[in-house]
């Protein structure tokens, strides 16, 4: 399991920074120290715009596509959910999970 925070407000001009560390962070694991499980840490974010809302559901994609992560979780922090104007929590949880014996 590897946990990723960030803070702040999330950008057209900063999330490819944020997007690229996490790839960068998995990128660097050796294959067989890759996690099976991601948890990215949102509760420090004050906010999210479209952009950033967009390239966050690119990641959740690329995580699983392009470096075979199973499970990827995202925290809000907030009961209400992401602080931005699209349904961020609906759209990252549109995809069905996993069954545990499915990611290990």
């Amino acid at each position: 399991v590897r946990v990723v925070q960030f803070q702040g407000h999330l950008f057209f001009g900063n999330v490819s920074v944020f997007s690229d560390g996490v790839k960068e962070l998995i990128r660097n694991t050796k294959l067989d120290e890759r996690p099976y499980v991601i948890i990215i840490d949102f509760t420090l974010v004050l906010g999210i715009d479209s952009s950033a809302a967009q390239a966050i559901m690119k990641l959740r994609d690329s995580l699983t596509n392009q470096f075979g992560i199973k499970l990827s979780i995202f925290c809000p922090g907030k009961a209400e959910g992401f602080p931005c104007e699209i349904n961020l929590y609906e759209q990252l949880n549109s995809r069905p999970i996993p069954h545990h014996e499915n990611i290990l």
